[in-house]
């Protein structure tokens, strides 16, 4: 079965080299008209993978990330020539997996979406579906978090890190072992993504649960 990629714009003509390589390499496309989308239908059947352009017209990206991201745990890539950091920054805070320029190399796109799918959390490399840690049980077939109060929804990223964290109770994390481990990236760790998803995973779990050890890294409280 093949995977599907949405691409939720105003303006397919942009992204039809996308489309054309991807379709040629097996993958389906679904071109979502925001100028006609409802999200209330839209959210509960996403596809796998979402293009999400920034400039939609009527309306915003980056909300629409944030609210795609209450619900859904899907691959979102944030597409927009307007390149500038603080809009990067607004994405990833949303909860976007990437953010990429529309003008990118199609077979960079290709390469970069096959990697985020290798790291979905069915071929998480941790073998157990559940754990369990202090108030924390974390059941990974779900994406559940429960603190002991509430069952929580997390993102995918937020809940890789969490799992990863959570099963390694003694040690401490560098950003570099945990954007290696959770993005499957040998680069050096963008410290800007480390911390803003540990930063919202605090915002949701309890800010004294993930603890920072200073010139080291994280570690989940013992």
């Amino acid at each position: 079965m093949s995977t599907s990629i949405g691409i939720l714009s105003a303006d397919f003509d942009s992204f039809a080299p996308i489309s054309f390589l991807f379709e040629q390499n097996g993958f389906r496309i679904i071109n979502i008209n925001a100028q006609h989308v409802d999200l209330e239908v839209l959210i509960p059947n996403l596809p796998e993978i979402l293009l999400l352009d920034l400039n939609l017209g009527n309306f915003d990206g980056i909300e629409i990330c944030e609210r795609i991201r209450e619900k859904k745990n899907n691959i979102i890539v944030i597409c927009s020539n307007e390149i500038e950091e603080y809009i990067q920054i607004a994405a990833f805070n949303a909860g976007a997996d990437d953010f990429t320029s529309k003008n990118i190399n199609p077979h960079l796109l290709l390469r970069k979406i096959n990697a985020m799918l290798k790291r979905m959390p069915k071929n998480f490399s941790l073998n157990s579906h559940s754990i369990h840690h202090l108030s924390i049980k974390i059941n990974r077939e779900s994406y559940l978090v429960n603190t002991g109060e509430e069952d929580i929804s997390l993102q995918k990223k937020q809940f890789e890190l969490l799992f990863l964290l959570v099963s390694n109770p003694k040690k401490v994390f560098t950003r570099d072992e945990l954007y290696q481990t959770v993005w499957n990236n040998k680069e050096v760790a963008n410290p800007r993504i480390i911390d803003v998803h540990i930063r919202k995973l605090r915002e949701k779990i309890g800010e004294n649960l993930i603890i920072t050890v200073k010139g080291n890294g994280y570690k989940i409280a013992s």
